[in-house]
């Protein structure tokens, strides 16, 4: 889920860059002021996509739809298939992308202002029970019904990340997880294979529990003149990287707590955070991020899978396009040495170990209630969802979105990106929707999400305690729910949870 900080908006039908600025922190992209990002030329098989589009059922006459994503990358599907669009429906595509640290913001000053802007919504589900239940986003089913999205072929988990009150709002377009992914290439060394056993006791390999995650991290954290693997280091050498802000580092935390057997609120809405579980939780952050690159508590996704593919860290817990990006030889430096993994997990009284991987962010695409035309809009969605057309973009590595559909599974061979690992990989990402943990969606679910996401900073600083992190962060849930109704939330969690054990998300 690839997430760089720019704004700019593209109407991207007639190839029109119209407005720019970026984020000095954004690799790639240009100084504020300069002209705008380049978009890279639409891979061969989206060029065969467009060729091959004939023109449907329903034509709308130069309507124009505007698309709000939260990155540049993300918007890059939505512009290579805006010709295809064009062709089949005869509407014109305008994208806008705003910064992701601010983007529940900007969609919710668009509706309250009512300015309208923004037509579709390509956000993560965390926004939608906000959304829905504000009246804010439309009903699809009667749309759904006369034009088939082909919910079946989804996987279930990705389908509860597109309703709410049993009623179909969103339409998905990327399905994330995390993943541990970890270097092959110096797990498999034979001097560092003996060493680590002489220090710990059991062989080196892919860290099953958190316990070992820290061993192999401290291990791995190596400074500037230190060998590693029969070379002596320019450089330090760190043993993870993890997101560590916000507004995501709350996910990582959940990978955690997850697995030992941790769930967000009780059955009145009481958090469970200031637990056993939340704080064996917290405490292995905090322990972990001493084995990161110095500046790991800056990290967000960029800098996070950046300090991996660019060869400066053993480890890395990240969304599956990372696997994608670190083969690619334009941007990474360890092609060919990614192994793949579960998330680390927690061994229960029988030796078998629960892993939980955090459904993390995701996006799902909403029809604003200021649509100019609801329509075209669905019609739109519905385009881009589709299996052939949304395996593209799943499989190519720049735009950043992750499979979501069981079909997108079926032929690797007909994957964008092809690499000699592919089958391992597609293995580990089936095993990790097996074990995944979600994101809350329910009403204040961002709220929630942001308080967390601040002690658990304030945590790994050092400037809170994990009990103190712990318990601030249960106060500040207990207000979220008071204020915005306890009854009501009570009504929202135990249909979440309804929907999260129907789907065997949990028991």
């Amino acid at each position: 889920m690839v997430r760089f900080r720019v704004i700019v908006a593209l109407v991207v039908a007639s190839v029109l860059v119209a407005a720019c600025g970026t984020s000095p922190t954004s690799p790639g992209s240009s100084p504020a002021g300069s002209e705008a990002p380049q978009i890279p030329e639409a891979p061969q098989q989206f060029q065969d996509l467009i060729a091959a589009t004939k023109p449907a059922d329903k034509q709308y006459d130069g309507v124009e739809v505007s698309v709000v994503v939260d990155s540049i990358q993300s918007g890059y599907p939505w512009f290579w298939l805006a010709p295809a669009i064009e062709k089949a429906y005869n509407i014109k595509i305008k994208v806008i992308a705003t910064p992701f640290e601010t983007f529940y913001q900007a969609i919710q000053n668009d509706i309250v202002s009512g300015t309208g802007a923004y037509d579709i919504l390509s956000y993560p589900p965390r926004f939608l029970g906000d959304l829905a239940s504000a009246g804010n986003i439309l009903d699809l089913t009667d749309y759904a019904a006369k034009w088939d999205p082909e919910m079946g072929d989804v996987y279930p988990v990705y389908q509860l990340y597109t309703q709410f009150d049993d009623k179909l709002f969103a339409l998905p377009i990327d399905g994330d997880r995390l993943e541990l992914y970890y270097r092959k290439d110096l797990f498999s060394n034979a001097d560092e294979q003996a060493v680590f056993e002489a220090q710990y006791g059991y062989p080196l390999a892919a860290p099953e529990t958190w316990d070992q995650y820290l061993d192999v991290a401290k291990f791995f954290k190596r400074d500037a003149g230190a060998t590693l693997a029969g070379e002596t280091l320019a450089d330090p050498f760190s043993g993870i990287a993890e997101i560590t802000k916000l507004p995501d580092n709350f996910d990582w935390f959940l990978n955690r707590f997850a697995s030992h057997d941790g769930i967000y609120f009780d059955d009145q809405m009481h958090p469970q955070l200031d637990t056993d579980a939340g704080r064996s939780a917290l405490q292995n952050f905090v322990d972990a991020v001493k084995y990161g690159p110095s500046d790991i508590l800056n990290f967000e996704y960029v800098e996070s899978f950046d300090a991996f593919v660019q060869g400066q860290t053993a480890m890395c817990i990240q969304w599956t396009d990372v696997a994608k990006i670190a083969e690619d030889p334009n941007t990474s430096k360890i092609v060919g040495k990614t192994g793949y993994a579960q998330v680390p997990g927690v061994e229960q009284p029988d030796g078998s170990i629960v892993h939980r991987s955090t459904l993390a962010y995701n996006r799902v695409n909403s029809i604003s209630k200021l649509a100019k035309n609801p329509e075209a809009a669905y019609r739109v969605m519905q385009f881009m969802n589709q299996p052939d057309v949304s395996l593209l973009y799943v499989t190519e590595p720049s735009a950043g979105m992750d499979p979501y559909r069981k079909s997108h599974y079926a032929d690797p061979t007909k994957w964008v990106q092809q690499w000699p690992e592919l089958s391992a990989y597609i293995d580990n990402n089936k095993q990790s929707l097996t074990n995944g943990y979600p994101e809350l969606t329910m009403p204040g679910a961002n709220r929630y999400n942001e308080a967390l996401g601040t002690h658990i900073a304030q945590a790994l600083a050092g400037q809170e305690s994990v009990s103190e992190a712990l318990k601030n962060a249960t106060t500040e849930w207990e207000s979220i729910t008071d204020e915005l109704g306890r009854d009501a939330q009570i009504t929202h969690w135990l249909a979440q949870l309804k929907g999260w054990e129907e789907v065997g998300l949990i028991d």
